[in-house]
């Protein structure tokens, strides 16, 4: 997320909640921008803007990929005995040297967003938020099986983090701002709460919230929890927009999409 782009995001997010659609945020972190404090930022921020579904992961560098290799070549990678080191390339691990921060330091700071997830009551409040922004019960009900899905998972790897990091999280101030990421927020507005600082880079893939952000938007049915979004950057289908769709809608066309051109023959 751009800081200095706060604003057209919140006009593209309002215009699709208009015409009675949901935004999905997927963010990666992990870049040489991020920080501890970016996990607490972006889920904070995604939500004040009003995204319905967030979710955030581990930059992960997977083999094959031009980012393993320069990870490699850059002596940054830390899990490199394979095959046994394999199931660590879970997205739920650093298994790099980040810039800013030690791969330890990632992996906490993600935990207490897990850990936020999984025992606080945010899953029904986020539907109904939907519902508030979106006039729709068909969305307002994808919505909550999708964060459904996500808090069950949440309450598996909780455990599981404890046990692997020995980390519990505590009541600091980056945590507290976890678990406030996971009210209902109905009616705030991320440009009244946040604006840009100095310094913040102003290229769309570093800023505020998490570099290679992926976002998409639905009004269809909903699936059962746990179901994978049936989306992928780059590419659109039926009752979805991508995340390479969003950046070349026009915000003032986003803020005044007509609902029905969205709903087809609902």
């Amino acid at each position: 997320i751009n800081r200095k782009s706060l604003a057209d995001y919140q006009k593209m997010i309002d215009g699709f909640h208009k015409a009675g659609i949901a935004v999905f945020g997927g963010f990666i972190i992990g870049s040489d921008q991020d920080s501890p404090q970016t996990v607490a930022d972006t889920a904070e921020l995604a939500v004040k803007m009003g995204i319905d579904i967030v979710q955030i992961t581990n930059l992960t560098p997977l083999p094959g990929t031009k980012m393993y290799d320069r990870f490699k070549a850059e002596n940054k990678l830390v899990a490199m005995n394979y095959p046994s080191d394999w199931e660590r390339y879970t997205f739920t691990e650093t298994v790099y040297r980040p810039a800013k921060m030690t791969g330890r330091e990632l992996d906490e700071a993600i935990c207490e967003l897990r850990y936020g997830a999984a025992t606080q009551p945010w899953v029904w409040k986020r539907a109904i938020r939907t519902f508030l922004r979106t006039r729709s019960i068909t969305t307002a009900g994808f919505v909550y099986g999708m964060n459904l899905g996500w808090k069950r998972m949440a309450k598996i790897q909780a455990p599981k983090d404890a046990s692997i990091l020995g980390f519990k999280p505590q009541n600091t101030p980056r945590m507290r701002q976890v678990l406030d990421a996971f009210k209902m927020h109905a009616f705030s507005k991320a440009t009244k709460l946040f604006s840009p600082k100095d310094g913040d880079a102003g290229d769309s893939d570093n800023g505020t919230g998490a570099s290679h952000a992926t976002a998409a938007a639905t009004n269809g049915a909903t699936p059962r929890a746990g179901t994978p979004m049936p989306v992928l950057a780059g590419a659109t289908t039926a009752g979805t927009v991508s995340a390479t769709t969003l950046p070349v809608i026009s915000t003032k066309a986003a803020a005044n999409i007509p609902a029905k051109s969205w709903h087809g023959d609902e």
